[in-house]
C-alpha cells in the first residue's frame, strides 16, 4: 500500500499482499526494533528484521529513533505471502517493538496458583 490508503475490512480486501511499515519513535538510547506479523489460518507469527541504528541502510533511523525527530518515516516493506499457506485475506496484527540500549536488566513476573 502507499501509506495513506485505508486498509479494507476483513473480506473486503483489494488483493494487495505487500505493505509498507511506517513508524515514529523517540528514545535517547534507541538500540534496535523488532517487527512481527501474526495471524492466518492456521495462526502463525512471522518475524521481520529492522536494522539497528548503526546498521541502518536508510537515513531515517539514528541513535535516538526515527529521524528527522518527531516525524513518521518508512521502516520497511512486508509481504503477507511470507506467511505461506497460512496467509488468508483477513485481519492481522503487526507489532513493532523498540528496544532501549541503556536498559541492562530484564524483569520477569511469575504468577502461580497454589
Amino acid at each position: 500500500m502507499d501509506g495513506t490508503t485505508i486498509v479494507p475490512a476483513c473480506g473486503e480486501t483489494t488483493g494487495e499482499t505487500e505493505f509498507q511499515i511506517w513508524a515514529q519513535f523517540d528514545d535517547a538510547y534507541y538500540g534496535a526494533a523488532t517487527l512481527t506479523v501474526a495471524g492466518g489460518i492456521p495462526p502463525i507469527v512471522f518475524p521481520y528484521s529492522v536494522d539497528a541504528w548503526e546498521a541502518s541502510a536508510t537515513d531515517n533511523l539514528d541513535d535516538t529513533g526515527t529521524t528527522p525527530d518527531a516525524t513518521t518515516v518508512f521502516i520497511r516493506n512486508i509481504d503477507m505471502t511470507d506467511l505461506g499457506e497460512s496467509f488468508q485475506q483477513c485481519c492481522y496484527l503487526v507489532e513493532l517493538r523498540v528496544w532501549d540500549r541503556a536498559t541492562r536488566h530484564a524483569f520477569i513476573i511469575v504468577i502461580g496458583c497454589g
